[in-house]
């Protein structure tokens, strides 16, 4: 029998005896041993402390029992132990099976977190991203959630605070470019030059030009080109009335209590380059434009009751603009100065007297128009207008017929910009047109003019009598 070093043969019985009290003494030892490492354990936990704890005691007790074994005895020692010690042996192994399964389903919620687009955009996709994330991460157990870093938890929640705070700014966006769209549609397919139409297409372009660039590009193309070709429209059709009542106006005009912006829309509506100024007389004015060195002379007759006269000129082939303000029924001349000499230039004077009716001027009559060039220059002006028969005066019969023939010099080589220019004082009596034939028809008096382009002029006195 051995136990350790002591060893006696079995017929030693005092040595037997003392074995068997050491061998005793020894399990006895080994016992308390292991009962202390069991509860040593302690509470079960998933760390390698505890699991440090639990291979002590299990190599304690495994190796106790073994000696049991040997001794081929019942444990009474330790009653127990081995249930004590699997349960923590088990409990072990349960928290183990926890932990990896909590790793695993936080890896895969962090998968899905850490796929989160940053910034966040208002696309599906990304917001099935934010939502797979969300969902994915409340899904799992606090002790699941405590192994995602707080900083991607941080980064998810923030990512849906984005795409919420686009989804609103989108839906902002698409009521005010819905209600652009709306008035747009309220214009109807067939635009009319009225005030119902005017303010539809007012009230729509007003909503799409106060929309930002982000929401106007929700507005279809179809509805903005909708609108602008309803605003083409509308503003052609307002000219086409507007000019149809500007000719109709035009046709009726007569210079008296005209003001002076209306007789300033009528000049600009005229080309002046080739005709008169409708209602515009020679007789009255007589303006008369006298070439100079880079300048233009221009003077008039005095007009009973004007207060002053009104200068516009321009050019040849610009719009007429006011040259100057001659105030006072005695200033009949005006020079135009620092001109080109290589250009002609056009004049028109207007006679006015001031009326607290417009708060203006009150134009009483309006010259024809007057061309003439700086002299030295490239161009000439006329030098001399002479009657063909000499005559200053005529003696016809109601209804006879005649042409009043003229001549027109220039100081060189030149032709008109424009032809010679007839009128008469009363066409009642006898009218002329524009190539110079006179038509009598009433006993009565009257003078007709012959004008050259730069005002010269001569006159003829026509009697018609009735036999």
């Amino acid at each position: 029998v051995k136990y350790g070093s002591e060893a006696a043969n079995i017929n030693d019985l005092s040595r037997l005896w003392i074995v068997r009290d050491k061998f005793n003494s020894k399990v006895g030892t080994m016992a308390q041993e292991v009962v202390e490492a069991i509860n040593n354990i302690g509470e079960v936990t998933y760390t390698n402390a505890c699991l440090a704890r639990i291979i002590k005691a299990r190599d304690l007790f495994d190796e106790y029992t073994k000696i049991v074994a040997i001794r081929n005895k019942v444990d009474t020692l330790l009653p127990g132990a081995a249930n004590i010690l699997l349960e923590k042996e088990a409990l072990y192994e349960t928290l183990k099976e926890k932990e990896e399964n909590d790793r695993a389903m936080a890896e895969a919620a962090l998968e899905k977190m850490r796929a989160v687009p940053n910034p966040a955009q208002l696309l599906d996709d990304h917001k099935k991203k934010i939502d797979d994330a969300i969902t994915a991460y409340e899904s799992l157990t606090s002790d699941q959630k405590d192994l995602i870093p707080p900083s991607i938890v941080k980064r998810v929640y923030q990512a849906l605070d984005e795409y919420n705070a686009l989804a609103r700014t989108d839906a902002d966006n698409r009521q005010k470019a819905d209600n652009a769209i709306k008035l747009i549609d309220a214009i109807p397919a067939v635009v009319k030059h009225a005030d119902d139409d005017k303010a539809l297409i007012d009230a729509a372009r007003k909503a799409y030009d106060e929309l930002s660039d982000d929401q106007k590009v929700l507005v279809p193309d179809s509805y903005l080109q909708k609108l602008k070709t309803s605003e083409d429209t509308y503003d052609k059709l307002k000219k086409s009335d507007e000019d149809k009542a500007f000719k109709e106006a035009y046709d009726k005009w007569d210079d008296k209590n005209t003001s002076q912006k209306e007789i300033e829309k009528k000049i600009k509506k005229t080309d002046t380059d080739t005709e008169d100024v409708k209602g515009a007389k020679f007789s009255k004015l007589q303006l008369k434009a006298t070439g100079r060195k880079n300048s233009v002379y221009l003077s008039w007759k005095k007009v009973k009751k004007a207060n002053g006269y009104l200068v516009y000129g321009a050019e040849y082939g610009g719009k007429m603009k006011l040259l100057a303000t001659r105030k006072g029924r005695n200033k009949t001349s005006y020079t135009h100065s620092k001109l080109s000499d290589d250009s002609y230039y056009k004049y028109i004077v207007v006679a006015y007297k001031d009326a607290k009716k417009y708060n203006d001027k009150s134009i009483l009559t309006t010259s024809d128009t007057v061309y003439a060039s700086p002299s030295g220059g490239v161009y000439n002006n006329p030098a001399t207008i002479t009657v063909s028969s000499n005559q200053t005066s005529i003696r016809v019969k109601k209804g006879d017929t005649f042409q009043y023939r003229v001549n027109v010099t220039f100081m060189g080589k030149d032709k008109p910009l424009v032809g010679t220019r007839f009128e008469s004082t009363k066409k009642s009596v006898a009218s002329i047109d524009k190539n110079g034939y006179v038509t009598c028809k009433k006993s009565g008096k009257a003078i007709v003019y012959a004008v050259a382009q730069n005002g010269m002029t001569v006159k003829l006195k026509v009697i018609v009598t009735n036999s």
